[in-house]
Formats: structure tokens, sequence, C-alpha cells
């Protein structure tokens, strides 16, 4: 692999996180990398809004701040701030307008306008304090991400590919696109209702790997590809080929192991016996694991284990009148379990993990997203993505990665969208469909090339010496919160589980309180 441009990679592990922004996950870093032009805080960024709850009190200066170690900021903010299209465009040009210089000054005045908790009482839960969308993590309470990190490399220049939510930067992520719907693109999830039983048919970077297979020596015959799941899999609900790949939730006997699987469990605690497998813990143990691996976190309380998807509020999107806070402790705990099995073994020197976060999901970011190449090849009646979201954390780990390393592009910036140019460059995908990528965004994504900057793999001696997950403490556990309010998600949430509940196996057998 002499001519690829992330020498001695052959595996590639992406885990994607859930509503996060660079500033509040990694913004508090700038101590660690002196010297680099870290684009993080200075404590001196702020917003106005109201100092008291939802909206009363007169507007202040609400500056970024960091607590340590009181675990109610693990699960700020709540409640869950603002993911719609015109949220986003309210926080980043405190306006509602689409187009412009982005101030960055809108978030603390959205959040303060969002609903209250509804408890299951019916009575109204916490409503939102804008100085919380400004909160960011020290390295107390997310020690394992600032760990990995530091430890390892990072982006401050990775963008979403739109402001948009969940959805369709999730789709852009495997599709280099979030797809149309006659004649106008998505731009919010409730956007997906009209087609999320059959999915998108849209090309995938999974039908591009197949299409031409990377040469992995690990591969022994196995899928190229695999998509590991816990409690569920929004790009199985969004996108025809993987609800058609092999270990599907819909096909007879999905829940029988199979050499040939590409939907998989990450692990056994969600579904049990009943797991399809092998798993992404069967294939790391077994050296099987495929060239590109990517990873979903829990989103919800559906198989009674705790969410791990780091994303602010409620847990409800799968259950409705379960809000139960989600807390990063999870999130951090789910990411240590990644390290450390892969730390610990035979693929780790092969092997670049990247960790980010589909959006930021309305928490504060002092960087403008800059504008961005459309996806698009017609025009569209509504937003042609000819800019990026909000700023979202990346953290890039291997042993030929130094430790403090920040990765930027000589060009332009990262979004999701450099995932898949990269995998083209990496693996040599050749032409699929008659060209050498899946849209124009990610033909002008740049690659992650230079990332790897060692010629010899780190150890646990020397002078930069790997991290030893044992050497990695999570706080201690918090306690469980007794405030389960009902939804505080968006209608579109609660449609789609009205869907699943009705329609798809194996949720509409579950019985709702």
């Amino acid at each position: 692999m002499a001519s690829s441009i992330l020498p001695n990679i052959t595996n590639v592990i992406v885990l994607m996180l859930e509503n996060r922004s660079f500033d509040n996950v990694l913004g508090g870093m700038s101590s660690i990398y002196t010297g680099q032009n870290f684009n993080g805080l200075t404590g001196n960024e702020f917003n106005m809004g109201p100092a008291g709850p939802g909206t009363s009190g007169s507007s202040e200066s609400l500056f970024v701040w960091s607590g340590q170690s009181d675990p109610s900021l693990l699960i700020m903010p709540y409640p869950d701030p603002g993911e719609y299209f015109s949220d986003m465009n309210m926080q980043i040009f405190n306006a509602n307008v689409t187009s412009g210089s982005p101030q960055m000054t809108g978030f603390a005045s959205n959040y303060s306008t969002q609903p209250a908790e509804i408890l299951p009482n019916g009575k109204n839960g916490p409503l939102p304090y804008a100085q919380n969308i400004m909160q960011y993590y020290s390295q107390a309470n997310m020690p394992i991400s600032q760990s990995l990190a530091a430890g390892y490399g990072v982006s401050d220049m990775w963008f979403a590919s739109g402001p948009v939510q969940t959805f369709p930067n999730r789709v852009f992520t495997l599709c280099g696109t979030p797809g149309t719907n006659s004649g106008q693109s998505f731009v919010n999830d409730k956007d997906y209702e009209d087609v999320f039983a059959g999915g998108l048919d849209l090309p995938t970077i999974f039908d591009a790997i197949d299409n031409n297979p990377p040469n992995n020596p690990n591969a022994n015959g196995l899928p190229n590809w695999k998509l590991y799941f816990h409690d569920y899999s929004i790009a199985w609900g969004l996108l025809t080929s993987i609800k058609e790949a092999p270990g599907a939730l819909l096909q007879p006997g999905w829940e029988e192991n199979s050499i040939t699987n590409k939907l998989v469990h990450y692990d056994y605690s969600d579904r049990g016996d009943k797991s399809t497998g092998p798993t992404f813990i069967d294939d790391i143990r077994n050296n099987s694991l495929p060239t590109y691996a990517f990873i979903e976190p829990r989103y919800s309380t559906m198989t009674s284990n705790i969410p791990n998807s780091n994303h602010p509020g409620g847990a409800d999107l799968l259950l409705p009148g379960d809000g139960t806070p989600i807390n990063v402790y999870y999130g951090e705990q789910l990411l240590l379990d990644i390290y450390t099995q892969l730390y610990n073994s035979n693929l780790f020197e092969s092997t670049l993990l990247v960790v980010t976060y589909d959006e930021h999901g309305g928490l504060f970011d002092h960087v403008g997203p800059p504008s961005a190449v459309s996806p698009f090849t017609t025009s569209v009646s509504n937003f042609n993505y000819n800019r990026y979201g909000v700023r979202v954390p990346a953290i890039f780990i291997n042993p030929y990665i130094s430790s403090k390393t920040i990765c930027r592009p000589q060009t332009s910036v990262f979004d999701h969208t450099s995932l898949i140019s990269t995998l083209w460059s990496q693996f040599n995908l050749g032409d699929y469909n008659g060209q050498s990528y899946l849209t124009p965004r990610d033909q002008s994504a740049p690659t992650l090339e230079g990332l790897i900057n060692l010629n010899s793999p780190r150890t646990d001696g020397g002078n930069d010496p790997l991290i030893d997950p044992k050497s990695l403490n999570l706080p201690p556990t918090p306690p469980t919160t007794e405030v389960r309010p009902n939804s505080c998600r968006i209608p579109a949430f609660r449609e789609l589980e009205d869907h699943l509940l009705d329609n798809v196996e194996p949720y509409k057998n579950i019985k709702l309180d």
C-alpha cells in the first residue's frame, strides 16, 4: 500500500455519535495544543440571551463556561436544543435567513425559545436556561474523548455536511447527498416520512466498495463493509440498499448469525441470542474486521439499556413517553470500549478509528461554517446545500499518528463527505456508475492525506507512548435521575415512532404503557 494516502491502513472504523458541537466537546483543549493555532475557545466568546428560564428576564451577555465534576453537567443541555433547519439558521445568523456572513450569535436566544419538558403527570418540566447552551466540557467530564484527542489527533476544521438534522447528515455521510423528493432537498428529519417505508434509492459508499473490493488482508472472504448498530439503525431506516443488505432487519432469519451479514449488532447486549452477527466485538477478536466499519450508538431505551449516543435531551427516539435524559458518561463508556477492544487486538496498527458527530444539535460553536459545493447536479426549489453545517468533533486514532496532531486540509474544510473521498482514494475504488465519486460534494471534499505522520508505529514506551486504555478512567457512575419527562423531541420522531410501532418488526410488538 505504498501509494495509499494513509500508509499502513487497511481498515477504517467510523463511530458517529449524536448532536454535539466541536466547542462543546473539544473547545476547551486550547491549553493542550499550544503553539498550533488550535481553534478552540478563549473564554471570551458569548451570546446574548435571557439569564432566567425560557424567555424570561432581560437579555444579557452569556459567556462560554465549563464546570468540573457536577453530575448535572453530564446531561446538559436539557431540554433538547432546537434542531430544525430554521433553528440552525437562527443560531448561525441570528436571523431566519439562509445565506450571508455567519455571526454565530443566536444560540442562546434560540435555545431560550424551545419548549419545556412535559412530565408524565402532564405538568410542565424544566424550561431551557439559555446559559446552558454555552457550556463546554472539561476533561473531568469527558475524559475519554479528550484524552484520545490529545493522545492521537483531531481536526478543528470538520463541519457537518449541512446545517440540518441527524437524518440528512447521516444520509450525507454515506451517500454524499441528503437526497431530494419532488424537487426539494431534505432538510429536516420529518421530510423523510414519505420515503421511510422503502428507503431512499441512493448509491452509497458501501456500494462503491462492493463494486471494486479493496485488497484487505484481514477480509478472508468476509464482507467488505459492515454497519454495526445497537438498538436501531437509522441508516437502515433511510436507505434502500442497506435494507436489502444481508442481515437487514426485515429479512427472514435476520436474527440468525451468518458469515455474510453486513447489518449486525455491536455486541450481544441489546438482543441477546437474537442478535445479528458476527458482531463488532466478534470481528475485532477474530481479526475479521471489514475494510469499512460504521458504528451507530444506542439511541433509546427500547431494549432496556441506557442510551450511549450523547444526544442532548431525552432518549425517546423510538419509544414515546421515555424522555430519560441522555448522559455523556455512557457515550464515553462506548468510546472506551471500542478503543480498548481495538488496542488489544492484532488490528490496531492497520486500523484508523474516526470518531465524529452527525450534527451540532444546537450547541454553541464560535466558528462560522463556510460555503460549500452543492451535491446536486439539478436545481432544487429550497436549500441547495451550498454551505456547511456547524463544526463537530473529529478524533483520529492510530499508532502511526503522533500525539497532539491537528489535521487540517490544505484547501477548504473537512465535512462528513471527506470520509467518502478518503475511502475512495485510500482503497482505489475506481469508477462506479461511470464516475469516481458519488456526488459533486464528495468529489470536492479533501481527503485525510497527511494524517498518518509517523514512519513507524508508536509503542507503550519511548518518547511518545501510546495511551493504555487501563490508564483511562471514567468519572464515578452518575446517579440515576428521577426525571423522566415525556417527549422533548421534534414531531418527526413521534411520527417515526408511530410508523415503527404499527408496521415494522420487531418494534410493532412492543407494548407501551
